[in-house]
């Protein structure tokens, strides 16, 4: 428990109070760096042009409802869907005085589990997640773009990097325009699932469509763990009624979940602002890990490991005009750091240790006894950018820990990638 505590002293000293608050005036003193702010807020004006969905002959000679169709509640000649209604948002017509809302006729897989919620339906069944959504949030600036760019864009903040580090052998297709009025995507992935310790593969197709006025978009999931020799069937039934082609190949899915396992599966994590690979076998602490400080250890666990890895960012505002001002206050960055260190009564070696995927790095040498005479060694990383200061830890107990969180330090410093 010792050990464990000496681990987590530095983490505090070093991450959690130093360089934040009082620290940042220091720098800021040491560099003689005024906060200015003299950017300017670029404001685009929208314009927007409406586009109107016109049924094909295809549609009309078609013996089944499609989506966009009006009277279609009562069909029922599907096998595994059925029709639920999906409305927007009420709003005043300024005309009437009345308080009006737009609906839309669906079907979606028959369940005693599907869960309507005004203008969303979404559900499970036959290894087939779903989501019918009257609507969607794309952008402020939607009415600007096409709409396969807007599938694009919306894609690319669902499935952002820095937050999806879950999806393993991420692919996803730039979007396909089905017609003006009509774009089709698909994104596929590994996953990992801790509970069951095995993997699974997502095959997920996306169509975005607008109706008149109306914007729906649709979202079919196909899980190889959960699919039964059924959903082929219940596939081809969504693909009759919303026109579109589901992604979906039992044995592609397979071969795709075979070679992931063979190139041993992701290590990538992400704070957030950094995103790196771990050893085979590291994890996040959670216990030590905070909304802050990231914590990182062999197993998961800094106390029994005893070593870890700790990150921290923070923005403090513009302290440099560009790289080059910030590369060339080397030195003026030590004696911050020294000052700072002086005043926290702490002694260690401070040097420039230079640039880094962050920034620009000041490097820490410490050593802390515990009190059972075991001694933890940290080097501790100030990294300074434009607008933030990140502070990466890399600490053992000298005579147990098992791992080298030193030259992994290092490793992320020279090859992760900085969000900003």
């Amino acid at each position: 428990m010792k050990k464990k505590i000496a681990l987590c002293l530095i983490v505090i000293c070093f991450a959690a109070t130093g360089l934040w608050g009082c620290g940042v005036k220091n720098v800021r003193e040491t560099l003689n760096i005024d906060k200015e702010s003299d950017g300017e807020n670029d404001i685009e004006k929208e314009d927007s042009e409406g586009v109107e969905d016109e049924k094909t002959e295809k549609e009309a000679d078609m013996d089944h409802p499609v989506l966009g169709q009006e009277d279609i509640e009562d069909y029922e000649g599907f096998e595994y869907l059925y029709c639920e209604e999906i409305r927007t948002e009420s709003e005043k017509n300024e005309k009437t005085g009345k308080m009006e809302s737009k609906q839309l006729s669906v079907f979606v897989p028959i369940d005693d589990y599907v869960s309507v919620s005004r203008g969303t339906v979404w559900g499970q069944k036959l290894g087939i997640s779903y989501k019918v959504e009257l609507e969607p949030y794309l952008s402020y600036n939607a009415d600007d773009y096409l709409i396969s760019e807007n599938l694009d864009r919306y894609l690319e903040s669902t499935y952002d990097p820095f937050f999806s580090t879950e999806y393993e052998d991420l692919a996803i297709s730039e979007a396909e325009e089905l017609d003006r009025n009509t774009a089709r995507a698909t994104v596929e992935y590994c996953e990992y699932d801790e509970y069951d310790d095995d993997y699974s593969v997502v095959f997920v197709t996306y169509l975005l469509k607008k109706i008149d006025d109306l914007t729906v978009l649709v979202r079919v999931e196909a899980d190889y763990q959960e699919a039964t020799g059924k959903t082929p069937e219940l596939l081809a039934e969504l693909e009759e009624f919303y026109q579109f082609e589901i992604d979906w190949d039992k044995e592609r899915a397979e071969k795709k979940l075979e070679d992931h396992l063979a190139e041993g599966g992701n290590k990538t994590v992400s704070t957030g602002f950094f995103m790196f690979e771990l050893p085979e076998g590291w994890k996040k602490d959670r216990e030590e890990s905070d909304f802050e400080t990231y914590v990182y250890a062999p197993g998961g666990n800094s106390e029994t490991s005893h070593c870890m890895l700790a990150i921290r960012q923070e923005y403090i505002g513009q302290l440099f005009a560009d790289e080059d001002m910030l590369e060339s206050s080397g030195d003026a960055l030590v004696d911050a750091v020294k000052e700072m260190l002086r005043e926290d009564g702490m002694d260690g070696d401070v040097s420039y240790y230079g640039k880094t995927c962050l920034g620009v790095a000041i490097k820490v040498e410490v050593q802390i006894a515990g009190e059972d005479g075991s001694v933890a060694d940290a080097h501790i990383y100030y990294v300074f950018s434009d607008a933030y200061i990140s502070v990466v830890t890399a600490a053992k107990v000298r005579e147990d820990a098992e791992y080298d969180p030193f030259t992994l330090a290092e490793d992320i410093l020279a090859n992760g990638q900085s969000r900003y």
